[in-house]
């Protein structure tokens, strides 16, 4: 049988040949045929086996794909786009037609066609086109950001539109294969100018982008799918708890600015995030000192599904305690008494060191304070456990500094304060070498429309050690 199609294909393409010699002029009008002797000619059409020429041999993959004798993998093994060179014919698809059609172009009744150009769509790491040769590759038309790139693009316009863009900024190389979020640190000197309202239907907006943009791409981080059209909730938890695990040695230890270096895919499609910190020399060493400082009195243990913080209180601060009656007029005091007490002394009595950074810390989110009041607007239910009892944390009041430095910072987190959780002895969190505080919170994220439940809920515990 086999034998008998080779027969009757090798008839027809002889037979292809003589009809095309002995009816050449009578198939094409002159004048069409100087239509079609365009100057801008694609040498790439036709060439199925990529060989640099057009000849029987193309004309004869082509009446075999027809035939169903080829195949799309046994014609793509000569190269990506065999079976977009092989189909030169106005119907779409190769059929006989475009082995006649490429068979005359072999023996030059026609000359070989212009591009033919199609729209590449844009990947997430790969540029497009509005028009590419079909035949060659050619770009011809303009060029079309990948999908990363443009939301870089977007994230940036947003920074500089909400005046935080001295703050943040998005780098994307490689056409998004490389990506860098920047955080420049000459913004806690220099100050924020966040517009006010800038974070006004943030969740929301950012909800409607995701849906928008990302859509129901898979995303994963580290090796762990953590997005498939929706974001996954413990996933993304492991994934905060990956970036911010000893976050303030890394920030004391880190090398030309880079904080951390992250493997994501997106679809398939490898993408290297770095986070780094920008500015001068003298404010990145200033901010390296205080994480240095922090580092030493703060760790967090995220090894288990909850996160675990410990506070090793600075010494200055126990000097100052001892001198005020020690643990015992503590553990004697309430919660509200100890903030007010602490409150009441200079920031070297109670760190020691690093005043100027924790005044420009503490500048820095007063000047957040819409922010600030955006996510505490989301946390639904916020308690501590006190000898088996819940307590609310929250007051209800907004986060409202008088003043931007470490005074204003406290009084305006105390004033956010429940009463009941400002009551609560001291004592009943001490078990006789720690203060331990169990704390269970509740954030709606339901107006993002992007989570894969509408809320998220954690158990932080927080073990301070005098």
């Amino acid at each position: 049988m086999k034998k008998f199609i080779s027969v009757m294909l090798t008839l027809l393409m002889v037979f292809s040949c003589v009809s095309v010699v002995a009816f050449a002029e009578d198939d094409e009008p002159v004048d069409q045929q100087a239509e079609i002797g365009v100057e801008a000619i694609c040498i790439d059409a036709g060439d199925i086996d990529y060989s640099g020429r057009v000849n029987a041999t193309d004309a004869r993959l082509a009446l075999r794909y027809a035939v169903q004798l080829e195949d799309d993998a046994s014609l793509l093994k000569f190269g990506p786009n065999a079976i977009k060179r092989g189909d030169v014919a106005p119907a779409d698809g190769i059929t006989a037609a475009d082995a006649r059609q490429i068979l005359r172009y072999a023996v030059e009744l026609d000359p070989l066609p212009g591009h033919k150009a199609e729209a590449k769509d844009a990947k997430w790491t790969v540029s497009g086109n509005t028009g590419v040769c079909a035949y060659c590759g050619e770009e011809l038309g303009e060029k079309i950001d990948s999908k990363i790139d443009a939301i870089i693009a977007d994230a940036n316009a947003w920074a500089a539109d909400k005046g935080v863009a001295n703050l943040v900024k998005g780098v994307s190389e490689n056409e998004g294969s490389d990506v860098a979020l920047e955080l420049n640190v000459d913004a806690i000197w220099e100050g924020i100018d966040a517009k006010d309202g800038a974070f006004d239907g943030f969740l929301t907006n950012l909800g409607a982008y995701v849906n928008e943009n990302i859509a129901d791409a898979v995303i994963t981080f580290e090796g762990e799918e953590v997005y498939n059209g929706k974001v996954l909730n413990t996933p993304i938890k492991h994934a905060i708890f990956n970036v911010f695990a000893g976050v303030f040695y890394k920030i004391a230890t880190h090398t030309d600015g880079v904080y951390g270096t992250y493997a994501i895919t997106i679809d398939g499609e490898d993408v290297a995030l770095t986070v780094k910190f920008t500015g001068s020399e003298a404010n990145l060493k200033k901010v390296q000192d205080f994480a240095k400082v922090i580092a030493d009195h703060i760790s967090a243990d995220t090894s288990g599904n909850d996160l675990k913080i410990c506070v090793e209180m600075p010494d200055a601060l126990m000097n100052t305690v001892n001198s005020k009656g020690g643990l015992d007029r503590v553990n004697a005091s309430t919660f509200g008494e100890c903030l007010n007490a602490l409150k009441m002394v200079d920031l070297n009595s109670v760190i020691g060191s690093q005043q100027s950074a924790v005044n420009k810390m503490c500048a820095t989110i007063c000047g957040l304070d819409s922010f600030v009041n955006k996510v505490a607007g989301k946390v639904t239910a916020a308690t501590v456990t006190v000898n088996g009892e819940a307590i609310n944390i929250l007051s209800g009041k907004d986060f409202a500094p008088k003043s931007e430095d470490y005074q204003g910072f406290l009084a305006a987190v105390i004033d956010m304060l429940s009463d009941d959780v400002k009551n609560v002895k001291m004592g009943d969190v001490f078990d006789g070498e720690s203060y331990l505080l169990k704390l269970d919170v509740t954030v709606d994220v339901g107006n993002a429309a992007v989570m894969e439940r509408g809320s998220i809920s954690e158990t932080i515990y927080i073990q301070v050690n005098p």
